[in-house]
Formats: structure tokens, sequence, C-alpha cells
């Protein structure tokens, strides 16, 4: 039998509510800490047009009252593959005082569990660190593809004046 990856004896892991809109919000700066943070205001609004897509879950980790991580998954249908799922893992950050005692594996367990429940035949995610790198690949992820990105005008890694050449 294996461990329920939602529960530590101290940790529990469950779903976002919007009332733990401000806590992911001072998680997500440790996670970008050079971007723009988003106003309470317009991230309440952004919660609930998040709520409103059924193949998106955000999940926290509570500790004593207090979320120190967070994560999300999005399962999505496939046409390949015999018409199954995949999920995408993306937006994961452990608060920086609770890192390296096994957080992040209780998280990423949990969303793993999400995606394997909803029949999905693989998980995916991107990650920006040599940290993250490893992190994942101890839990069993591997280096397969590259993650392309491109982000919007203004934004971190801006990279998109080759698609349009009279903008420069």
């Amino acid at each position: 039998m294996t461990a329920d990856p939602t529960r530590r004896a101290e940790a529990v892991v469950r779903e976002a509510t919007a009332d733990d809109v401000p806590a992911l919000l001072a998680l997500y700066r440790q996670l970008v800490p050079d971007g723009a943070a988003t106003p309470l205001e317009r991230a309440t609004e952004l919660w609930a047009l998040i709520q409103t897509d059924p193949g998106r879950t955000v999940l926290v980790i509570e500790t004593a009252g207090r979320i120190i991580a967070t994560g999300e998954i999005h399962i999505r249908a496939a046409l390949t593959r015999g018409g199954g799922h995949h999920a995408t893992v993306d937006n994961v950050v452990v608060d920086h005082a609770h890192r390296g005692r096994g957080t992040g594996r209780q998280l990423i367990a949990a969303l793993v569990h999400r995606a394997e429940s909803a029949g999905c035949f693989k998980v995916q995610l991107s990650a920006d660190s040599d940290a993250a790198w490893h992190f994942y690949e101890r839990l069993g992820f591997r280096h397969q593809a590259r993650t392309y990105k491109i982000y919007a005008p203004g934004h971190r890694g801006t990279a998109h004046d080759a698609l349009h050449p009279e903008a420069r």
C-alpha cells in the first residue's frame, strides 16, 4: 500500500480557495522575484477565471494554518495516444523557509497522483534553474525535450522581435 501523497504528519495538501489568493501571491513573489507583482484585486478576478477551467487545479500545502507551498496541474484531453489525457505541472514553489524538508516532494507526489487518477499518459513540466532540474530528476522526471518560450513585450525574456521585424 502506498502512502497518501496528500498527508504528512504536519502538512496537508488541499485544493486552493479564493481565501488563499494573498498567500499564493506571496509565494509567487518568491518564484518570480523580478516579475511584476499582481495586485490583489486583479488576482481575485483572475482566481475567479481560473476556477472556471475544469482541467486546472491549484494545490497548496498548509502547515500550522500557513500555506507553505503551491503548484498547479492542467489536465487536458488529447487526440494522440488513443485519446488519453496529459498533464502539465506549473507554478510550483515552496516557501524558502520550508525547502529541504520533503515539502516539494509531497506536493509533486500529490500533483502526479491527480494526473494518474485522471488517466494521464504523461506529466510534463518546465524548470528554469539547475536546482529545479536536479530536484525534478530526483523525483523521476527525465529531460526528454526542449521547452521553448516567448514572452510578451515588456516581460522577462522578451524575444519576439523575430516574429515582428517591423517592431525593431
